[in-house]
């Protein structure tokens, strides 16, 4: 056994042991010089996931596994026969009839080669996330140079019929942020 293992050492002592200077795919996956543990993770996260369509984008984060037609349709077939358009096909605003804004769901119209909300905004929150001012008394809404935003005669059942109600400040903030009504495809 002694013989055995000092064969197996001298011939293991003997091979010419060198690092690859050159390692396709490179294990460094964040590239800053070190194979570390966050390349590992990394690395780990992607055990099981695949790039079907080869775009890069592994499989489980890719909105897509194919291709994108003219119209914008994963693995779609294009403009189909007999229409003239991907418009005329799908309709206004893409086929699309409603737009989820902060929480709200608001039924979609298209104007001209725009698509807006068609109802009114019901918003609490500028764009950045910081709260409107709200439920002030007649007074306060008069005096104020805050943004502010109320509801219809202040009953809630309104809020549905009647969205939200913004004081000029309130507007000249949101607009400019949140390109309130409308959104583009």
């Amino acid at each position: 056994m002694k013989k055995l293992l000092t064969t197996v050492f001298a011939v293991a002592l003997g091979l010419n042991l060198s690092a690859q200077d050159n390692c396709e795919p490179s294990p460094d996956l964040n590239e800053d010089g070190v194979v570390g543990m966050s390349d590992l993770l990394t690395l780990l996260s992607y055990f099981g996931d695949f790039d079907l369509d080869a775009d890069g984008i592994w499989d489980s984060v890719d909105d897509c596994v194919g291709e994108y037609d003219v119209c914008g349709v994963c693995n779609g077939g294009g403009v189909p026969e007999g229409y003239t358009s991907c418009d005329e096909f799908y309709g206004a605003c893409g086929g699309a009839t409603f737009q989820n804004y902060h929480g709200f769901d608001y039924n979609i119209v298209q104007i001209g080669d725009q698509c807006w909300f068609a109802e009114n905004l019901r918003n609490e929150h500028y764009a950045n996330g910081d709260a409107i001012l709200g439920e002030l008394s007649d007074s306060e809404w008069s005096s104020t140079s805050s943004g502010a935003q109320a509801i219809y005669n202040n009953d809630a059942s309104n809020l549905a019929d009647y969205g939200r109600l913004y004081n000029c400040s309130a507007v000249g903030t949101l607009i400019p942020v949140a390109n309130l009504y409308r959104f583009f495809l």
